[in-house]
């Protein structure tokens, strides 16, 4: 598959970034396979449902990147909008899970689906308890070390190479390297504590 070059991905965006929404469409056609592989691997993880897809996540979170606002926000380059991108697709994911959760305790007890479901309703749940709890632990982690979760975001939702990461946050990859490690840990450690 081929893919867009970076630096013309970088001129599309800086063409959004001064309003041009003949870009936006352009960029949405250029990097869709990108954005779709992205979407794939975020749900290969643990789907909590069979009715989200990667095509319905990639669009809900471009709509959250673009769609939103009547300016658009501007990237510096390539990197920082997948980082944007997946982001988004966390947020969609973190907002399913929640209104998944909400509906399983409002719903009737003798309430049935028309099709049979694909995981198992108690899977389900706790797949969508798991999104929120780490999402939780994410947040903490913001707070306490927002560089290293910046790290994780990066390294875990967008897919990044440590080079890639240090490049993007201006450190060495040593840096890098050890940010990654501190914030494994204390997600690690956080996760436990909760169980």
């Amino acid at each position: 598959m081929m893919y867009l070059p970076a630096h013309r991905i970088t001129q599309l965006l800086e063409r959004i970034g001064q309003g041009d929404a003949e870009a936006q469409q352009a960029l949405f056609e250029s990097v869709y396979s990108q954005l779709h592989e992205l979407a794939e691997a975020k749900l290969r993880g643990g789907c909590p449902d069979y009715l989200l897809q990667p095509t319905m996540l990639v669009h809900e979170a471009y709509l959250r990147v673009f769609g939103r606002s009547p300016t658009p926000e501007s990237f510096e380059n390539r990197r920082h909008f997948f980082a944007a991108m997946a982001r988004a697709m966390q947020h969609v994911l973190v907002d399913y899970a929640r209104r998944r959760l909400a509906q399983k305790r409002q719903a009737p007890k003798h309430h049935r689906r028309a099709e049979p479901p694909l995981m198992p309703e108690r899977l389900m749940e706790a797949r969508c308890e798991e999104i929120l709890h780490v999402d939780e632990c994410l947040k903490r982690l913001e707070r306490e070390d927002p560089e290293a979760a910046k790290v994780v975001q990066m390294r875990f939702f967008a897919g990044y190479t440590m080079e890639e990461i240090a490049q993007t946050l201006g450190v060495s990859v040593r840096t890098a390297q050890r940010l990654w490690k501190f914030a494994q840990a204390r997600l690690r450690q956080w996760m436990k504590e909760d169980e």
